[in-house]
């Protein structure tokens, strides 16, 4: 009985391919360069997988620092863009301000000439009020003696009474007519004069 032909040959590639996987079991590998390590090694493989270009965590590690530089750029661009609302603001706060200054300024100078001029009118009206009062004194004075005299001279002798207008019952009775006192009073001190006069 022969052998197949390619028997020897197939042999031989079974006995190479038993001795690579024998090789290839004897070391473990980068799952995504394929890099080989040791089987022990493996501070050298954690190491590796910080630097593999291959790994996943380098397109995470670009698609972060892009997106750190995009954010730190327009850190920049909103911190110049706040600063600049920030001045525009504060100069029209100043403007505002100085406005507002301005015409607080103008109001105080004529709320102060407002009140000179009122403290003045009222000293003035005080001043022909205090004048008034004082001539309508002098004049209620003057009304007083001229009734005196008349009183003295017998004048409430023809009713109506010139003093008060009464003209009733009890007209010499000062209970009644109040007037009547001041008469009786005035009429004996006018014959007390005149008798003096007479004795002199």
């Amino acid at each position: 009985m022969s052998m197949p032909d390619n028997f020897s040959d197939c042999k031989t590639r079974i006995l190479t391919l038993e001795a690579e996987l024998a090789k290839w079991k004897g070391y473990t590998y980068c799952a995504y360069c394929g890099t080989a390590f040791d089987l022990d090694a493996g501070e050298q493989i954690t190491t590796h997988i910080r630097t593999c270009q291959e790994h996943p965590m380098r397109q995470v590690e670009a698609a972060l620092a892009e997106e750190k530089d995009r954010y730190f750029k327009n850190e920049e661009r909103w911190k110049v863009y706040a600063d600049q609302i920030e001045a525009a603001l504060t100069n029209q706060i100043e403007m505002n301000q100085e406005k507002f200054d301005g015409r607080m300024t103008k109001l105080v100078k004529k709320l102060s000439k407002s009140n000179k001029k009122l403290f003045r009118e009222q000293h003035e009206t005080q001043g022909k009020l205090e004048e008034a009062e004082a001539e309508l004194s002098a004049c209620k004075e003057r009304v007083r003696e001229m009734e005196e005299k008349l009183f003295k001279y017998g004048e409430m002798k023809k009713a109506p009474c010139f003093v008060c207008g009464y003209n009733g019952q009890n007209y010499y009775s000062p209970s009644v007519h109040p007037c009547a006192e001041r008469h009786h009073r005035l009429q004996a001190l006018q014959a007390q004069e005149q008798s003096k006069e007479v004795e002199g």
